[in-house]
C-alpha cells in the first residue's frame, strides 16, 4: 500500500536475553501465588539485617564495657591518691601539733 516510510529501524526491538531480565526481575511482582516466596524473602533480609544489627550491638558492647574498665581504673587510681595525700595531711598534723608544743 505504500505505508512504509522506513521507521522500523527506530524502534526499540529488545533481544531474548533482555526481555527474559526484565521478566525475571518482575516475576515475583507479577506472580499471584508469592505469598510464601515473598514471605521467605522477607524473613531471609529480616535475618540478615538482625544479624548485622546484632553484630553492631556486640561491638558497641565491647567498647562501653573497655570504657567502664577504664574508668574503674582511673577511679582506683584518684582513690589511691586521695589516700595518699590524706596520709601525708595527717602526718603535717601531727608535725605541727608537736611543734606547738615546743
Amino acid at each position: 500500500m505504500g505505508h512504509d516510510i522506513g521507521l522500523s529501524g527506530s524502534y526499540y526491538k529488545p533481544t531474548e536475553r533482555d526481555v527474559l531480565n526484565d521478566y525475571l526481575k518482575a516475576v515475583d511482582l507479577l506472580t499471584i501465588s508469592t505469598d510464601k516466596v515473598m514471605l521467605q524473602k522477607q524473613v531471609a533480609e529480616l535475618g540478615e539485617k538482625s544479624k548485622e544489627e546484632n553484630y553492631i550491638i556486640t561491638g558497641r558492647l565491647a567498647e562501653k564495657e573497655m570504657e567502664i574498665q577504664t574508668l574503674k581504673q582511673h577511679d582506683n587510681m584518684k582513690e589511691d591518691a586521695l589516700a595518699t595525700l590524706s596520709d601525708q595531711v595527717m602526718k603535717l598534723m601531727v608535725e605541727v601539733q608537736e611543734l606547738k608544743k615546743r
